[in-house]
């Protein structure tokens, strides 16, 4: 009996020998690669390196956007809820940053992933690095930086903090070429989840993104950004444009907003009105219809117009003049800003032709700026046109634009007729400073002819010296423009008495003009809601200032507008009877509406 019980509990004995062997030689050769496999995971992770973001700076270098090394403090939740280091953590970190334990806590409230509890740098990030426990470790990364808070919002924009992706202006239009590549490092850690050391092979390092070079001056943005604070409106628009580059040298939206908090500030603050808001112009829109009269050889400068007293009925509907006159010459009806005088001029121009001009100087086409969200305003076809279209648009009425698309045909009025894409960026260089890519000029078209550009300074002079625009005067300085009212249109309630955008487009020096900047204030106050009195003197002080900080422009004294009258006046008359000259601008009329 004992010797069965002896070979029974052999055989047991062999058999449990025999399967701990077989497990052994499954788990050691059969399954040995994906046991290993299994168990490194456990201890090795990858981690993403987020790549240096590229500079953005101004025409002069000046640094607007950089990227600040910043030491992320990550949590695994898995790892501290075992190990109950959550409360200590919270309260841990509150005591050197200042912030509440609860907040921390509240971070950390889930019970899987890997959250991150703070981004911080210098001081504080050193002493948050000395705080070990399980479950928390520390991984470097940048963090967008703008070191003029609100200079510029508008144009350099903003990104997203958790994931550094480009949302608004430049940063989010030049998102590929700023943002770089990422790259990623290998990560061994204890099985408590702490790190133990880098996988150095494995790693692999971060491309740094290229950097953009902005046309603006950093300095001129501010000069009109503090100008523009002076306003009576609602808010404010300021353009400065080089009209022979159609380079932006300042971009301004009043109100603005601090980009390092952009979310603590609503979308309508953080709306870029330049290029994004569509309006009616009024009356700066009367030099587009100038220009295209005088192109065609449709008006002199001389020619008298009845402008009836400063009330004219057309087809039913009154048109009235704030200042009345019985008869004003051309020149008259332009630097008295006269609607009447216009919407007459403005008869004499076919639906198709003045269409054509309309779009060569690109009204209702978006200029396709590297900026987001650009409106293209509106310009009805003229298969469409009524009675009254064609004068309603000698005045700036029935057609909306952006800030944008006026200050670019005001450069083609006044630059010998050219009509160039808006840049705002200058260049693209990477890390080292070489050039990308180096964006020159770009001629559109040919929108009026030289000529005629011309005289359409020397009229916009006649405004400052003797017409709408006086209070843009500036004391042996030669200074075109035009002044702008005009009503705002409400939805289902029509035109308010109550509710204008002022406006007024400037340049100089007048006969060599080098600066061009477009003023808007929208809904300005009623004791002075007037282009002349609401923008031009805001354009004053911006180009008082703009005079003193460039030492290298050369002012000429003498009036433009009281140059070489005896040959002008020859020329007009023998241009009125030659058709020679005449430029047709070469854009084809669109059948779509």
């Amino acid at each position: 009996m004992n010797q069965n019980r002896l070979l029974v509990l052999t055989v047991v004995v062999v058999f449990l020998i025999t399967g701990l062997v077989a497990r052994m030689f499954y788990v050691q050769v059969v399954k040995s690669d994906e046991i290993k496999f299994s168990a490194r995971r456990q201890h090795i992770r990858a981690e993403n390196i987020t790549a240096e973001r590229g500079l953005i700076m101004d025409r002069n270098m000046v640094v607007l956007a950089y990227s600040v090394p910043t030491k992320a403090f990550y949590v695994a939740l898995r790892v501290a809820h075992r190990r109950a280091t959550v409360g200590s953590i919270a309260s841990r970190f509150a005591k050197v940053t200042g912030k509440d334990s609860s907040y921390y806590a509240g971070l950390m409230s889930a019970t899987e992933g890997r959250v991150c509890i703070e981004r911080v740098s210098g001081e504080i990030a050193l002493e948050l690095k000395k705080i070990k426990k399980d479950g928390l470790d520390c991984v470097e990364v940048p963090v967008r930086n703008y070191p003029y808070d609100n200079v510029a919002a508008h144009v350099i924009g903003y990104v997203e903090k958790n994931n550094f992706k480009g949302i608004d202006g430049i940063e989010r239009i030049m998102d590929s070429t700023l943002r770089g590549e990422d790259g990623k490092r290998v990560i061994l850690s204890d099985p408590m989840g702490n790190m133990v050391s880098v996988i150095e092979d494995a790693t692999v390092a971060p491309r740094t993104g290229n950097s953009v070079v902005l046309t603006i001056d950093k300095n001129i943005q501010v000069m009109l950004e503090e100008e523009l604070a002076k306003n009576s409106g609602t808010y404010a628009v300021g353009l400065l444009m080089d009209p022979n580059t159609g380079e932006i040298l300042a971009l301004a939206n009043h109100q603005s907003y601090n980009l390092n908090n952009y979310g603590e500030f609503p979308e309508q603050v953080r709306r870029n009105h330049a290029i994004q808001d569509a309006f009616e112009p009024g009356s700066t829109f009367k030099a587009v219809a100038m220009a295209a009269l005088l192109d065609q050889q449709l008006c002199r400068e001389e020619e008298m117009v009845n402008v009836e007293n400063g009330r004219y009925m057309f087809h039913g509907s009154p048109i009235t003049d704030t200042h009345p006159f019985k008869t004003l010459s051309v020149k008259g009806v332009f630097t008295q800003s006269s609607n009447i005088g216009m919407s007459k001029l403005g008869q004499r121009i076919s639906y198709e032709m003045f269409y054509k001009y309309l779009r060569a100087l690109g009204i209702g086409i978006a200029t396709n700026i590297a900026l987001p969200a650009e409106t293209e305003g509106s310009l009805s076809n003229p298969s469409v046109w009524g009675p009254s279209t064609r004068t309603s648009l000698s005045y700036g009425y029935a057609v909306t634009v952006s800030p944008l698309q006026m200050i670019s045909a005001y450069a083609a009025l006044i630059n010998g007729g050219r009509l160039l894409q808006p840049q705002i960026v200058k260049r693209v260089q990477d890390a080292g400073n070489d050039i990308l890519m180096d964006l020159q000029p770009r001629i559109l078209r040919q929108a009026i002819a030289p000529a005629v550009s011309e005289r359409m300074r020397k009229l916009m002079v006649a405004v400052i010296e003797e017409g709408t625009g006086k209070n843009a005067h500036i004391e042996g300085v030669e200074i075109g423009g035009k002044t702008g009212t005009a009503k705002i249109h409400v939805a289902g309630k029509g035109y308010s008495d109550g509710l204008y955008n002022a406006s007024f487009i400037g340049f100089f020096p007048a006969s060599s003009p080098k600066y061009l900047c477009l003023i808007l204030v929208n809904n300005p106050s009623l004791d002075s809601y007037f282009g002349g009195s609401a923008a031009a003197p805001i354009f004053k002080r911006f180009a008082e200032r703009i005079i003193a900080y460039d030492g290298n422009l050369k002012m000429q004294q003498k009036p433009l507008i009281q140059q070489q009258i005896a040959s002008n006046a020859n020329n007009m008359r023998k241009n009125s009877s030659q058709q020679a000259g005449k430029i047709v601008p070469s854009i084809t009329i669109e059948n779509k509406l």
